[in-house]
């Protein structure tokens, strides 16, 4: 493969990369949608009908009631994992390609 289409492949991985990051670790897949790729062409009339809803909490993984089961386990072991630094430990010791992914957002 020639270098371009590399560059082309990893460009837009990043786009992917970045939206999904806005959306899992920023809770900002909504407010954020402008400098992202997935949500940036809702039209005026779509944001107007949406502006009484808090849409970054609505789509914040971290509020997913698929979510609930791992957070109430987590919990009921003794880890408590209540901020962003207490997940970034947590997967810097236990889960180093989710502490890499993660890392490289802060670099």
């Amino acid at each position: 493969m020639p270098s371009d289409m590399y560059e082309e492949k990893i460009h837009v991985i990043t786009i992917y990369a970045n939206d999904i990051y806005k959306a899992l670790w920023s809770n900002e897949p909504f407010s954020a949608r402008k400098t992202g790729d997935f949500l940036k062409d809702l039209s005026k009339k779509v944001i107007d009908d949406l502006g009484d809803c808090d849409l970054d909490s609505l789509l914040s993984i971290s509020n997913h009631y698929a979510i609930l089961p791992y957070k109430y386990t987590l919990n009921k072991m003794g880890l408590d994992i209540n901020t962003k630094e207490d997940t970034m430990a947590m997967a810097l010791y236990y889960f180093s390609a989710v502490n890499e992914f993660l890392a490289a957002f802060h670099d």
